[in-house]
C-alpha cells in the first residue's frame, strides 16, 4: 500500500471517527454500542413521555400530600394510608407509561394506534411523534441485533 493510499485510509477513518459513526463503536466493542443504544432509546422514550405530559395532575401528589400531613397523634394510620396511596399512584404511573410505549411501538411499526383517551389520540396523531416512534423502533431493532450478535460471541 503506497503512502498515499494509507494517508487516505487513515483521513476516512478519522472522519468517520469524528462524525460518531456508530458502526465503528459496534466493531470495537459491541457491549458499549449496545449500553450507548439502550440508553439513547431510554432517553428518547423519556423526552417523548414529558412532552405527552404522563398522567394528568401526577406532579401535583406529593405538593398535596406535603398540604394535607396528618396530625400527629393519627400518624400510624396516616402514614399507612399515604404509603399507600402513593404505592397505587406509583403503580398507575407505571402502568400508564407502559400503555405509552406499548402505544408509540405501534405507532413505530406503521400499525394504527387506537389510544384510549382525547389526549393521547391527540398526541400520538402528531407527526412529529410518529417520527420519533419510529426512530425508538429502529433503536429498538438494533439493540437485538447487537444482543444477537454479542449473544453469538459469548455463547
Amino acid at each position: 500500500m503506497s503512502l498515499r493510499s494509507t494517508l487516505f485510509a487513515l483521513a476516512a477513518v478519522a472522519t468517520l471517527g469524528l462524525s460518531g459513526c456508530d458502526a465503528i463503536d459496534e466493531m470495537m466493542d459491541p457491549a458499549a454500542a449496545l449500553a450507548k443504544r439502550k440508553m439513547k432509546k431510554q432517553d428518547m422514550i423519556s423526552t417523548l413521555y414529558a412532552e405527552y405530559g404522563g398522567i394528568a395532575g401526577s406532579e401535583e401528589a406529593p405538593a398535596n400530600a406535603a398540604a394535607e400531613a396528618p396530625a400527629a397523634e393519627e400518624g400510624g394510620l396516616m402514614a399507612f394510608a399515604n404509603a399507600l396511596a402513593d404505592s397505587v399512584m406509583t403503580a398507575v404511573e407505571e402502568t400508564d407509561r407502559a400503555g405509552f410505549e406499548a402505544y408509540c411501538e405501534q405507532l413505530g411499526n406503521g400499525e394504527r394506534v387506537v389510544p384510549l383517551t382525547p389526549k393521547a389520540r391527540e398526541f400520538f396523531a402528531q407527526p412529529s411523534t410518529a417520527a420519533t416512534c419510529r426512530s425508538i423502533n429502529a433503536l429498538t431493532r438494533e439493540i437485538a441485533e447487537l444482543e444477537a450478535k454479542i449473544a453469538s460471541k459469548g455463547g
